[in-house]
């Protein structure tokens, strides 16, 4: 949402309390439009409910899979270190497997979510390849097992951040639609309620600062922002 939208949609949450308490029996026709009002702003808040958070959740959770893993991954890439060093010089495979048991921290760190999950995905390879001489350093299978799982929960969350998001630029175009409606529903109920002004004045003094949009940034609202 852009700053204007914001502050229709935070007009919207006044008003929906507003015509939640307030009793405009007075009038049938202002009835059925707040509850057009009212109907129309739920849905708007349901969709709004549905973007930024989850994608928000699913990001802290990929992070914190991805840390735990990070923290867990020095115990098996010491472990294969040393393993690596002590293969015979003549062994084909050794210069490779010290290459990759050599990564950093650092390195590790700065690894974008897929390419760290198919590096670490190969380690554990070599984990498997040499799971005996991994024992003799405490690399046990239990230890592999516990590697092995924050690897997969790491694993599970790569992308769907990506996901979250693609679907949530429908959701976002949803609730600007939605948005756009709600507006409508809000325009077609200030005509029906003018009648207050006769009826019950205060109350409708009180709908009109409900229907106020706001400025971002502060400063004095004026009347005919009402509406906008």
């Amino acid at each position: 949402m852009d700053d204007r939208q914001l502050n229709q949609y935070r007009m919207g949450e006044t008003l929906d309390q507003f015509l939640a308490q307030r009793d405009l029996s007075a009038s049938e026709e202002a009835t059925a439009e707040a509850a057009d009002v009212r109907a129309a702003f739920g849905l708007l808040k349901e969709s709004v409910g549905q973007g930024t958070t989850s994608t928000k959740e699913n990001t802290q959770d990929a992070g914190a899979a991805e840390t735990k893993l990070l923290q867990l991954l020095p115990a098996l890439l010491g472990s294969l270190r040393s393993v690596a060093r002590k293969l015979p010089l003549t062994d084909d495979d050794r210069p490779a497997l010290l290459a990759r048991a050599t990564i950093s921290a650092k390195q590790l760190d700065k690894l974008r979510p897929a390419p760290l999950r198919d590096v670490v995905g190969r380690l554990l390879q070599d984990a498997t390849t040499y799971q005996k001489p991994l024992q003799k350093y405490g690399y046990s299978d239990a230890v592999h097992t516990i590697v092995t799982n924050a690897y997969n929960d790491f694993a599970a969350t790569v992308g769907t951040t990506r996901t979250l998001q693609k679907g949530n630029q429908s959701i976002h175009r949803s609730t600007d639609e939605l948005l756009l409606d709600f507006m409508k529903q809000c325009y077609e109920l200030d005509d029906p309620m003018e009648i207050f002004r006769v009826l019950d004045n205060d109350l409708y003094r009180d709908y009109r600062a409900a229907r106020k949009v706001g400025k971002s940034g502060g400063g004095k609202k004026k009347d005919d922002e009402a509406g906008q």
